[in-house]
């Protein structure tokens, strides 16, 4: 019975010595192993002492290894796990990624520890495997594509959310001196990955929060007042409230129309108005054909001071109507 147990110990302690064994062998026997300057290695336990001790400020460590050594490299070897060399110099890294880039694959421990995030997409794969996805994506990249993506992902990505997103914090400071601290790396992120989706998988996981975070429940009734965004500063400028036809005309005089989604009167999407462009054209006939021939003075003393009140309806109308006086304009005018 005691023999048993001795035999089952052994089973247990024996391959942990021979692991130590043999890599200990092997640290003494190699008398090649890389160097750095001005970083010790410890006799049977190589750099990892270091490495723990910097494990918190690691680029910052090796930087400033790099930067102290005459060749801008510097080696590294931990027994049974890492070996290697991390340079700095612009002609090693030419001879890594261009000179002899077959030479050096990104290998199996670097695809091992993304595999389960990447699997052996283009960013996560070697040699002829990596070669066929490269030449697959380059087509996705050319200009038009790009162009596709800076116009219909990036820039309504910023204009919806990103702009929106900074414009609310920088209003949360309530003007008294205060300030709101934004995390902008998390919310870069955060575009970055909606962008990235919208590209790659057609989806929008809309990371960056919208319309000002407002919960919505399954049932509620969700609506927009166009008569209120009229109204909005926020929208149209301080002097919203200002009759400046103007407003639609752009630098070079040229109508300029606004966003469906900002001036809402036709709706905008699959339920924009079909009669749009026929209300366009009974505005500006009859807009051109009055004013040709009449001169049209509202009436002041109506409610509101020549302002018209309004009447809900389905369509919105004018309280008591719009009373004007019609004057026909003289030949000398």
């Amino acid at each position: 019975m005691a023999m048993d147990s001795y035999y089952y110990s052994m089973l247990f302690v024996l391959p942990p010595i021979l692991y130590m064994s043999y890599h200990l062998t092997r640290i003494l026997a190699d008398k090649k192993k890389p160097t750095t300057h001005g970083l010790k290695a410890h006799p049977l336990l190589g750099h990892l002492p270091a490495f723990v001790n910097n494990s918190n400020r690691f680029l910052d460590w090796t930087t400033e290894l790099i930067v102290g050594s005459p060749e801008m490299r510097m080696g590294f070897w931990i027994p049974g796990m890492r070996t290697g060399i991390i340079t700095g110099n612009p002609a090693d890294v030419e001879h890594i990624l261009r000179t002899n880039f077959a030479n050096y694959p990104k290998g199996e421990h670097a695809i091992g520890m993304l595999e389960d995030f990447l699997g052996h997409g283009l960013f996560n794969s070697d040699g002829e495997q990596w070669l066929w996805q490269r030449k697959n994506a380059s087509y996705e990249f050319s200009k038009r594509s790009l162009r596709r993506f800076v116009v219909d992902i990036v820039q309504a990505e910023v204009a919806d959310r990103f702009l929106p997103l900074l414009r609310r914090a920088a209003s949360d400071g309530g003007g008294d001196g205060d300030v709101v601290v934004l995390d902008l790396q998390k919310v870069l992120q955060r575009f970055g990955f909606d962008t990235i989706c919208m590209v790659a998988f057609g989806h929008d996981p809309r990371c960056l929060p919208t319309a000002g975070g407002t919960l919505v429940r399954a049932g509620w009734s969700v609506t927009y007042s166009a008569y209120a965004m009229g109204r909005l500063a926020a929208i149209w400028g301080e002097d919203c409230l200002e009759y400046r036809p103007e407003r639609w005309l752009g630098d070079d005089g040229a109508f300029q129309p606004a966003s469906p989604f900002r001036f809402t009167v036709f709706h905008a999407g699959p339920r924009m108005c079909l009669g749009k462009e026929m209300a366009y054209v009974q505005m500006k006939s009859i807009v051109a054909n009055v004013l040709e021939e009449f001169e049209v003075d509202v009436v002041k003393e109506v409610a509101g001071g020549g302002v018209p009140e309004h009447v809900l309806s389905v369509t919105l109308r004018m309280k008591g109507g719009l009373p004007v006086k019609i004057r026909r304009k003289t030949e000398a005018y």
